[in-house]
C-alpha cells in the first residue's frame, strides 16, 4: 500500500512538472519562440564602412588622371603644397627715371652691365632701355644703375605667381590628357560627321594648350630673370650770366662793362 502511494505521488509530481514546462513554452515571447534576434555585429559594421571608404578612395584616385579633374589631396598634393610654401615663385621688376648728361653713354653702360652679369637686352631706344638680369643679382644691378645719373623716380614691384604657376601647370596637364583622348576618339570615329566634331574640339584644345605653354614659358622667364627699365631725361645745365654787374650804377655810365667784355 505504501509502495502504491509513493508511485502515485511520483506520477503526480511528474505530471505537474510537464504542465509547468508546457505553460513556460506557451508564454515565451516571439523572440524566444522563434530564436534569438539577429543583431548586427559592430565589428562587421565597421568593416563594411571601411570597405565603402576604400572604394571611394579608389574612385577618387581614378579621377586624378582624368581630363578636367584637379589632383586629389594625396601625397603629391601635400608635397606640392610644401614646395610652394618653401620656395615661392616671385617676379621682380623696377623702373628708373633718371637725369643724365650723356644718354648714349648711360644706355651703353646699362646694357654692358646686364650682359656682363648674365642678363640680356630686351629693347632699346634713344632715351630708354629695358634689360633682364638674373633674379639673384637684381638688387646689385639696380644699385649700380642708380649711380649712373640722378634718380628722379624709382618704382619697384614684386609679384607672387606661385598659385598661378601651379594652377596653369595643372590645367595644361589636363588639356594634354584631353587632347590624347580626343586623338583616340578621332581614330575610332565611325563616320565623317563624328570625325568633324572631334576634329573641331581637338583644334580648340590644341589652341588652348599652345596658349598655356606660351604663358608658362614667359612666366618661367620672368621668374628667372628680373626686368629693369630705364627712362632717361637730359640733366638741366646751370646757366651762368656772362655780364658783370658793377657795384655802382655810375660805373655803367662810364662804359666800363663794355670794356670788360673785350
Amino acid at each position: 500500500m505504501r509502495l502504491m502511494t509513493a508511485r502515485l505521488t511520483l506520477m503526480m509530481v511528474m505530471c505537474a512538472l510537464v504542465a509547468l514546462a508546457g505553460c513556460g513554452s506557451a508564454s515565451m515571447s516571439p523572440v524566444a519562440k522563434h530564436g534569438p534576434m539577429e543583431v548586427a555585429d559592430p565589428h562587421e559594421t565597421a568593416a563594411f564602412g571601411d570597405a565603402f571608404r576604400e572604394e571611394a578612395k579608389q574612385k577618387l584616385a581614378s579621377l586624378d588622371g582624368a581630363p578636367g579633374q584637379t589632383p586629389s589631396a594625396g601625397s603629391g598634393a601635400v608635397s606640392n603644397t610644401t614646395k610652394r610654401q618653401a620656395s615661392p615663385l616671385l617676379i621682380y621688376s623696377a623702373t628708373l627715371h633718371m637725369a643724365v648728361f650723356e644718354a648714349t653713354q648711360t644706355l651703353d653702360a646699362t646694357q654692358k652691365l646686364a650682359e656682363d652679369l648674365g642678363g640680356y637686352l630686351v629693347r632699346r631706344g634713344d632715351r630708354n632701355i629695358t634689360v633682364r638680369v638674373p633674379s639673384g643679382k637684381f638688387r646689385g644691378v639696380l644699385t649700380k644703375i642708380s649711380k649712373l645719373g640722378d634718380v628722379l623716380h624709382r618704382d619697384e614691384s614684386v609679384e607672387d605667381v606661385t598659385e598661378r604657376f601651379y594652377d596653369l601647370k595643372t590645367r595644361l596637364a589636363n588639356a594634354r590628357a584631353m587632347r590624347a583622348r580626343l586623338e583616340q576618339l578621332l581614330q575610332q570615329a565611325s563616320n565623317v560627321k563624328e570625325a568633324l566634331l572631334v576634329e573641331k574640339e581637338l583644334s580648340r584644345v590644341t589652341t588652348d594648350i599652345e596658349v598655356m605653354e606660351g604663358k608658362l614659358k614667359l612666366m618661367r622667364e620672368l621668374i628667372a630673370f628680373s626686368t629693369i627699365t630705364l627712362q632717361l631725361k637730359p640733366r638741366p645745365v646751370d646757366k651762368i650770366d656772362s655780364k658783370v654787374k658793377l657795384p655802382f650804377p655810375w660805373l655803367d655810365q662810364l662804359g666800363l662793362p663794355h670794356l670788360l667784355d673785350l
